[in-house]
């Protein structure tokens, strides 16, 4: 969690947490600093994207840096379940995690589509290609399971939504969930 507000809150929440390491810094796709630009309304909407009309003045000066880098420094081998949801920059992050997407060291990967996705100059046709190019199958959440949506009839609709890629490894684990193919 990059912004200071927050930070304090979730070490309090999780203080009793012994597997749970608060880490400082938001995630892209490379190292760097850049501006985190805060919705004062929700603070849970601030992002690396900027929002004309959500976003105010505040702005905070943070360090990015990826899943690559952090999988690499933390030694790990596999992630079961990576969750992104970064208003926007979901994008970034998935290319940020590129090396350990290409090994297949991911099982499942849920990230959050939405307008800011446009904001961000990502769409979602780029984020499925790049995982399909690597292995994965990218499926709709929705209500009643998981359902592979073709791109062409939506396109661009940038409604708020998630998704998740699967690893072939984890293809059969999730079958019994997927509602159409």
């Amino acid at each position: 969690e990059p912004l200071p507000s927050l930070q304090g809150y979730l070490r309090d929440a999780f203080s009793d947490q012994e597997l749970v390491t608060l880490n400082e810094f938001a995630v892209g796709d490379v190292p760097a600093v850049m501006q985190l630009f805060v919705c004062d309304a929700h603070s849970d909407m601030s992002s690396l994207v900027e929002t004309k009309g959500l976003h105010g003045k505040n702005v905070h000066t943070v360090e990015v840096s990826t899943v690559d880098v952090e999988v690499e420094k933390l030694g790990w081998t596999y992630l079961d379940f990576l969750k992104v949801d970064v208003e926007g920059y979901d994008f970034y992050v998935l290319k940020g995690a590129r090396k350990t997407i290409e090994a297949g060291a991911i099982g499942i990967i849920q990230f959050e589509y939405s307008s800011f996705w446009r904001t961000a100059g990502s769409t979602l046709l780029a984020a499925r290609n790049f995982l399909e190019e690597r292995g994965y199958e990218v499926y709709l959440v929705a209500s009643n399971g998981l359902v592979r949506v073709p791109y062409e009839p939506w396109g661009e609709y940038c409604g708020y939504s998630n998704y998740v890629a699967v690893s072939r490894a984890w293809k059969s684990r999730i079958a019994e969930l997927v509602f159409i193919q």
